[in-house]
């Protein structure tokens, strides 16, 4: 149950990431732009907890 919850947040925050990356760049601002690389950051560290969790032989 915990592995599907991270991959849906995985799956929002990665088009959160695309999203806010696009729209910093669109309208030139930084702003956005800096969001966009922490959410990328975020989408990173979420990614590698979901193979932990995964790979984890004794939480079954």
């Amino acid at each position: 149950m915990r592995y599907i919850i991270l991959k849906i947040i995985l799956i929002a925050a990665s088009v959160l990431t695309v999203i806010c990356l696009g729209f910093g760049v669109l309208q030139h601002d930084l702003l956005f732009v800096g969001i966009g690389i922490l959410l990328a950051f975020m989408t990173g560290l979420i990614y590698l907890q979901s193979r932990q969790m995964h790979n984890n032989p004794f939480l079954k």
